[in-house]
């Protein structure tokens, strides 16, 4: 009796240690080799998985199946940012006479929340500073203050070629007039 209840006792602990080896204990994580988030160790995809990548459809490198923005996107404005040198003639329609000037223009992004607003500063070496907008390669711009600028550009590689016309208001008083009697 003895050896049956060994035999038995060997022959129960062999069956629990083989069904305790081959039970496997479900493992929850994300399950694609390809996401950043991926657990080597998971047997269970529990819908953790994270794909870096630009989430903003309006950039130019959406990315589609990225759940994480990552900060790569890039939008077309991001070709206009920096400091242009410019060289321009100009010429009075009224008399014909031309003259050069040469400035530095600067461009930045915009401070709204819409990415194609870019900041202009020093636009046609005026001191005429605003905002344009990009749609592409174009930049247009409307710019106020103490000359008027309406124009556009376009961006080929890195030089901007753009037209303008700038115009000043100024309000004429004779000799005994103030502004107030205007």
């Amino acid at each position: 009796m003895k050896f049956k209840l060994n035999y038995f006792v060997i022959l129960l602990a062999l069956a629990i240690s083989t069904l305790s080896v081959s039970c496997k204990k479900d493992v929850p994580g994300c399950t694609d080799p390809t996401s950043s988030t991926y657990n080597s160790e998971a047997n269970v995809d529990d819908g953790s998985c994270q794909y870096p990548g630009c989430t903003d459809s309006n950039s130019l490198n959406y990315d589609a199946k990225a759940t994480m923005d990552d900060g790569s996107c890039t939008y077309a404005r991001d070709a206009f940012i920096g400091t242009f040198s410019a060289t321009e003639t100009c010429t009075n329609t009224n008399s014909g006479s031309s003259v050069t000037a040469s400035w530095n223009m600067t461009i930045s992004a915009g401070t709204s929340t819409d990415v194609s607003e870019v900041i202009i500063n020093n636009l046609g070496d005026y001191g005429v500073n605003g905002t344009g907008t990009v749609d592409g390669t174009t930049l247009t711009f409307n710019l106020s203050g103490a000359v008027n600028i309406v124009g556009s550009g376009t961006l080929s590689g890195n030089k901007l070629d753009f037209t303008y016309t700038a115009s000043v208001s100024y309000t004429h008083l004779r000799a005994h007039e103030t502004e107030a009697d205007l």
